[in-house]
């Protein structure tokens, strides 16, 4: 009986290793912006930290960047 249980996790672990395989990009962490304009931060979409942003520059918007000492106006706590 146990000889089948280890067959089962050597399974699973096979499948494990070819799905990293299949799917590299599962190995790499999520590259994050370290700053957003503030048009970027209220839309919720990636900012190119260009000054002024692609996204402000091809909608003709005005692209303000917080100071990096300035913490956010609200500050929601999770329960």
């Amino acid at each position: 009986m146990s000889e089948g249980a280890s067959k089962r996790t050597e399974t699973e672990e096979q499948v494990e290793e070819l799905e990293d395989a299949l799917n590299p990009i599962r190995n790499y962490p999520r590259k994050r912006v370290a700053v957003a304009c503030e048009v970027c931060r209220v839309r919720k979409t990636r900012c190119d930290t260009k000054r002024p942003c692609g996204f402000c520059t091809s909608s003709g918007l005005q692209c303000v960047y917080r100071p990096l000492n300035q913490p956010e106006k609200y500050v929601v706590s999770r329960l």
